[in-house]
């Protein structure tokens, strides 16, 4: 079984954008039995429960409101561990 990741933005802005949108490699996320995506009172987290390298890629964070849009970009590199152990 694999580890969770997790990436947590703080957005600002007034008025605070109403929602955010997350990509990965410029294609949009949406929420999924893999992926959990929350977004409540400027706090905007992005989960993937079942994480591999197949996850490795460049996140993107995106809030706009009436006044502008901004992004934060998280690259990410998952490796494959193999544990070898000797007798």
């Amino acid at each position: 079984m694999h580890t969770p990741l997790e990436i947590a933005i703080k957005v600002h802005g007034f008025p605070l954008p109403e929602q955010v949108s997350w990509f990965k490699d410029g294609q949009p996320l949406s929420k999924s039995r893999e992926i959990s995506l929350q977004y409540l009172d400027g706090n905007s987290t992005l989960i993937i429960h079942d994480t591999g390298p197949l996850n490795s890629g460049l996140y993107e964070c995106h809030a706009e409101n009436k006044h502008g849009n901004n992004t934060c970009r998280i690259p990410v590199q998952i490796f494959k561990v193999r544990l070898i152990f000797d007798r």
